[in-house]
């Protein structure tokens, strides 16, 4: 293109524009003009050099920061550590005026001193060894190129270090190892709370020594949920952030990432949708974590008071699409004892206790197919070091946006009874419609004895009044009987007008990237990711139905 072709005029100047980059602008600081300018922030606009007393004071509070020193001919990566910084709690990042401090914080007129030693108090030149003194800073500085972070003396070292609390924290940039000052004022607050007032995440609650921003964990979230970047992937990115060429001296915590990115998009859910102000009433209601289809007809939402006098009765029916996904499987958990879940059938996946409840009262009988044999009938297959064997959901028909409390687990093929668990559950959603048609690849055998199923079924019914019409996609229905064709084909129902009923599998192609990495999560941390991923599949769509109709 004409872009690229004005670009390859340009591509030694630009080559030339970065390697002049590597080189120090300034001998002097361009802060104070006295001292050298030994350092410069690859983060702050403009890459300021600056001397080290003038790089910490400008940095006190932006500890994250891409720092390099000038070594003799060359700029090499250092951290905030070696500037004599630490996280501060409380006070708006300001050291806490109750704070036990060592001597490097109270005394710092030098940025070279940025940490005392055990016997400062005999009068003694804490830095008389200046060999010692460089290893201290070297030691840091050298930390994003490859040597592991030391906070600790050797209890054999004959000048040893005091033990300063350090913690771990993750951001966007990378991994870092900080010195910590806990709030001290009365009443002393927890250290997970005191992170967490930061906008710190804590990794554990009981003492915690490793943190994650909330903008890392943001980013990994929609970097999940958009791109579907798997927590393992992100990790490795992360690891690669902090050090290219070294990346195995970072601390491991993959373990950390994936526990807090569980717990973050749960607390990040319930806020985006009202939780937390103590309304239990909705909080706890089915649904109340699941937005739903802007354009569907739903009374008490978007339809007016006197919808059942306005119209024919089809213009208000509500059009839904029932599949199976057998991709979207789950290997059995070596110690089921051990998952924590959190409230279910809030958001797009059924009560698991009730859904068991109703699996287990059910009796399996399999009638013989009396049209073509299609394997979601046919299918007994178990495996047994599977838990799940796939998904089975509803979505609306015309828009795709899976519905609240509707997608439950397959143990051993598409069988009748999880059909019915998300069909009855999906009908329930709105027991004040006239009539609801349902597209189904199987409906011919489905809806043989489906009223006989509702009534005879201790958990599951249908609500009165609502009219059931069974129909089958565009696409499954030419593979059934002549007579199926014309008595369950969209084409023949009158007001379907232009929907194929196929919308689903569209639905499990962007679900289906992240089949390989919910395959080995635990059972409930999976039915978080599954309602995440669905949530915002119906986020996207609300977006963009809006932006549509405003045209």
């Amino acid at each position: 293109s004409d872009f690229m072709k004005d670009w390859l005029a340009v591509e030694e100047s630009y080559l030339g524009t970065m390697v002049e980059q590597e080189c120090r602008k300034s001998d002097s600081c361009r802060t104070c003009g006295v001292k050298e300018a030994s350092w410069r922030c690859l983060s702050c606009f403009g890459v300021p050099e600056l001397c080290q007393g003038c790089m910490r004071s400008t940095h006190q509070k932006l500890l994250f920061h891409a720092l390099e020193v000038w070594d003799k001919d060359h700029w090499s990566a250092a951290s905030s550590t070696s500037l004599g910084l630490a996280i501060n709690m409380g006070h708006d990042g300001d050291i806490c005026p109750c704070a036990k401090l060592p001597s490097w914080h109270t005394n710092n007129n030098d940025a070279d001193d940025w940490m005392d030693v055990d016997d400062a108090d005999n009068g003694e030149d804490i830095h008389a060894d200046n060999t010692t003194k460089k290893t201290l800073a070297q030691e840091i500085m050298d930390y994003r190129r490859g040597t592991p972070l030391q906070l600790y003396a050797d209890d054999t070292t004959e000048r040893r270090r005091p033990q300063v609390a350090h913690i771990t924290v993750i951001d966007v940039s990378g991994v870092y190892e900080l010195p910590i000052n806990w709030c001290q004022c009365e009443p002393m607050a927890a250290h997970h709370k005191q992170l967490l007032d930061m906008r710190l995440y804590p990794g554990s609650q009981k003492a915690p020594r490793t943190a994650f921003t909330f903008d890392v964990l943001n980013d990994f979230m929609v970097a999940n949920l958009e791109t579907k970047v798997a927590p393992n992937a992100y990790w490795r990115r992360l690891m690669r952030v902090t050090n290219t060429i070294h990346p195995d001296v970072i601390p491991d915590r993959y373990r950390e990432l994936t526990r807090c990115a569980r717990q973050w998009l749960r607390l990040t859910t319930r806020q985006q949708h009202g939780h937390g102000y103590g309304l239990h009433d909705e909080e706890t209601a089915v649904g109340s974590l699941a937005p739903f289809c802007m354009a569907c007809p739903q009374p008490g939402k978007n339809l007016p008071e006197d919808w059942k006098n306005t119209g024919p009765k089809w213009m208000h029916y509500q059009h839904l699409v029932l599949d199976g996904n057998f991709k979207q499987q789950n290997l059995h958990m070596r110690r089921p004892e051990n998952d924590v879940g959190f409230a279910d059938g809030l958001a797009y996946t059924v009560n698991k206790e009730k859904y068991e409840a109703h699996l287990a009262s059910t009796e399996n009988n399999y009638a013989r197919s009396t049209c073509n044999n299609h394997r979601a009938v046919q299918s007994k297959r178990h495996t047994n070091h599977l838990q799940s064997t796939g998904i089975v959901s509803v979505a609306c028909a015309r828009h795709g946006g899976f519905v609240p409390n509707a997608t439950a687990d397959l143990k051993a093929g598409e069988k009748q009874a999880n059909s019915d668990a998300v069909a009855s559950n999906a009908g329930w959603q709105w027991p004040l419609l006239l009539g609801i048609i349902l597209y189904y690849d199987i409906m011919c055998q489905y809806i043989i004895n489906f009223a006989k199923r509702m009534k005879k079924s201790k958990h599951l019914s249908w609500p009165d009044g609502v009219e059931l019409i069974p129909a089958i996609g565009l696409f499954h229905v030419h593979g059934h009987k002549d007579e199926c064709v014309a008595k369950f084909s969209p084409t023949f129902i009158e007001g379907t007008g232009h929907v194929d009923g196929e919308i689903l599998e569209t639905l499990w192609a962007a679900l289906n990237d992240i089949a390989a990495s919910t395959l080995n999560m635990s059972t409930s941390w999976r039915v978080d990711v599954l309602n995440a991923h669905m949530r915002w599949s119906n986020l996207r769509k609300i977006m963009e139905i809006g932006a549509f109709v405003c045209r």
